[in-house]
């Protein structure tokens, strides 16, 4: 790896954001994102595989990820494409209403512990920029929630080294591309 990469988390008011740079062209890094076989080599902590990655990118277009953990268990995601910049910009919703039972304890056990009550399943709005910073590219993923209990409920899940791990595993997977 590179190791030129730093992974900063900002928390504001209902939101969480993180950025990265990645030695690519934003181009490249957009692809990673755009295309199922490349998102699913990625996506996801260290560990993990992506068995089911289907993307319909079109502004209204769905998208569904199933992440499985090495026993087994699987993590589905979904979600819907509210705007696409191609290389600048993706809006995104995502719904985690399918992740596992024991799942949704844990957030509704952190929920409580930061104040709230037991919700409904997760939901948020991810927007995912890409900015040229001269050869290289950064990415910055600011989750908007509903509420700041959810924000701080994911958080205590591990949200940060989540998307951590994430960027960890697109790196490698940047770094075995062609560049063009």
């Amino acid at each position: 790896m590179l190791g030129t990469s730093t992974f900063k988390v900002e928390i504001a008011e209902k939101e969480f954001t993180c950025t990265r740079s990645f030695d690519a062209s934003r181009e490249l890094v957009y692809k990673a994102w755009t295309e199922p076989r490349l998102l699913a080599k990625w996506w996801g902590p260290h560990n993990v595989t992506n068995p089911v990655c289907k993307i319909d990118l079109r502004p209204g277009g769905v998208f569904r990820i199933v992440t499985e953990s090495g026993d087994g268990e699987k993590y589905p995601l979904n979600g819907s494409y509210v705007e696409i910049a191609p290389n600048e910009k993706l809006i995104m919703t995502l719904d985690m209403s399918e992740h596992p039972q024991d799942w949704q304890e844990t957030l509704n056990m952190h929920r409580r512990q930061v104040g709230g009550t037991d919700g409904g399943p997760l939901r948020d709005l991810l927007t995912v920029k890409f900015e040229k910073e001269g050869k290289e590219s950064k990415i910055e993923c600011h989750s908007h929630f509903v509420s700041n209990i959810d924000r701080d409920a994911i958080v205590a899940m591990g949200m940060a080294d989540g998307w951590s791990q994430s960027f960890e595993r697109l790196e490698t997977l940047l770094e075995s591309m062609p560049r063009r």
